[in-house]
């Protein structure tokens, strides 16, 4: 990838994160194309919004925004997702927690005893919980 494209992805991600302090951190590995689009479409209802990042060029607009993530945290393997909204830290897990659980789209996070939405962690006012 060119210096140049990273460069835009880095202003894309601090575009959207400069004004966010909390957010919480998932891994949607193997998740359908149906199951990502109803999760987008479910969370957006109430207000959380949802970005999948590079884990390189995510962690370092992170540090230039104050975060303290350290650089070998569980949060950067495996493909990324953050998502943030809604007036609290809490609020916001409740909401992710809630749309995971709901019965009628369970099946499209989860198929036996794999789930491929994860939540790695939660950053509540820039450090991790």
């Amino acid at each position: 990838m060119s210096k140049q494209i990273k460069q835009m992805q880095m202003e894309d991600i601090r575009g959207a994160f400069t004004n966010v302090r909390d957010m919480v951190v998932l891994s949607v590995e193997k998740l359908s194309s149906l199951g990502d689009y109803t999760l987008r479409a479910q969370l957006r209802k109430k207000g959380v919004r949802l970005k999948v990042v590079k884990n390189s060029l995510c962690r370092r607009v992170l540090k230039e925004l104050n975060f303290n993530v350290p650089d070998k945290s569980p949060y950067w393997e495996k493909p990324t997702t953050i998502a943030w909204g809604g007036s609290s830290i809490a609020e916001l897990s409740r909401e992710i927690e809630t749309e995971l659980k709901n019965p009628k789209n369970a099946a499209l996070y989860k198929v036996k005893d794999h789930d491929h939405v994860v939540i790695k962690g939660a950053i509540a006012d820039g450090t991790p919980v």
